[in-house]
Formats: structure tokens, sequence, C-alpha cells
């Protein structure tokens, strides 16, 4: 019976992922608040930050 070397890895990859998500949402629904306080005058600032936490959350 070796299906728990097969399940863990699965479930241990499906746990860490919904995770990922969760965070990604958290750092979206954030940004989205600061691209809303400071307004579109700072337009690129926030678009520059996006692209980096972007960059971190891909590599």
């Amino acid at each position: 019976m070796n299906h728990t070397h097969t399940l863990f890895p699965l479930y241990y990859t499906f746990i860490s992922s919904k995770v990922g998500i969760v965070k990604y949402a958290v750092i979206l629904s954030f940004l989205s608040y600061i691209i809303c306080s400071y307004g579109v005058s700072s337009n690129n600032t926030a678009r520059t930050t996006v692209n980096i936490i972007l960059e971190t959350f891909i590599i």
C-alpha cells in the first residue's frame, strides 16, 4: 500500500498552491488599496510596484 507516497506530495502541492493564491489575493487587494489612496498621479510608481511583486511571485 504505497498510496501515501503518491498522495502526500499532491496534497502538499495543493495546500501550498492554496496558500500562494490567498497570499497573492491579499497582496493584490493591498496594492489596489495603495493605488486608490495615492490616486492616478503616482500611477507609474504603483505600476512598477505591481511589476516587482508579480516578478517576485512568478520567479
